[in-house]
Parts: C-alpha cells; sequence; structure tokens
C-alpha cells in the first residue's frame, strides 16, 4: 500500500520520524522510503490495519487489503464494492 506524503500528514504522521523501507521503482532503482503503520482502512462494515510506504503523487491500494477485507473491483461500475457472497463480514480463502 502507498499513500501521498501529503496523504500522510493529514493521517498525523512526521514522516521524518518514522522507519524506512526500501523500494524498488519500475525502472530498478531503489529508495529508501518512510513507512508508516498503522494504518487503518475502513470501506462500509469492514476494517483492516496495515501499514504503508509513502511514495509517490498518488495513493496505490493493493491486493493484500482488498483481500483481508473481502472487496472486489467491480469494473463495469467502476468502483471497489463489498464481496456480494459475503455481504456481513469478510471472509478469507484459506486453500
Amino acid at each position: 500500500m502507498y499513500v501521498t506524503e501529503a496523504i500522510a500528514l493529514q493521517l498525523g504522521f512526521d514522516i521524518t520520524e518514522v522507519g524506512r523501507q526500501m523500494a524498488t521503482l519500475a525502472d530498478g532503482h531503489q529508495l529508501k522510503v518512510p513507512k508508516i503503520a498503522p494504518i487503518e482502512i475502513a470501506f462500509e462494515n469492514r476494517t483492516y490495519v496495515t501499514e504503508a510506504v509513502v511514495l509517490g503523487n498518488e495513493p496505490l491500494l493493493g491486493v493484500i487489503p482488498l483481500e483481508a477485507v473481502d472487496l472486489i473491483i467491480d469494473p463495469r461500475q467502476q468502483s471497489l464494492i463489498v464481496n456480494p457472497q459475503h455481504p456481513n463480514y469478510p471472509v478469507a480463502l484459506a486453500k
């Protein structure tokens, strides 16, 4: 999960006082970037606590948080939705 510096500041983090993590960019360059935690993701009736790195100019929600809260991307509506097979609580596949 990636957030911008502006979002990290809005969440109350001082990115000069947090841990760092190595990130490899698409062109192969590596940067040591701030890592903030805990980050609570809340969507409809679901929440998930994770960490995020501070990088780039737009946030990126990865597949692990999406799976953890059992959300689905609806490409037709271009929206994020709760998995209709599990509307009341998230279900994780363990197979």
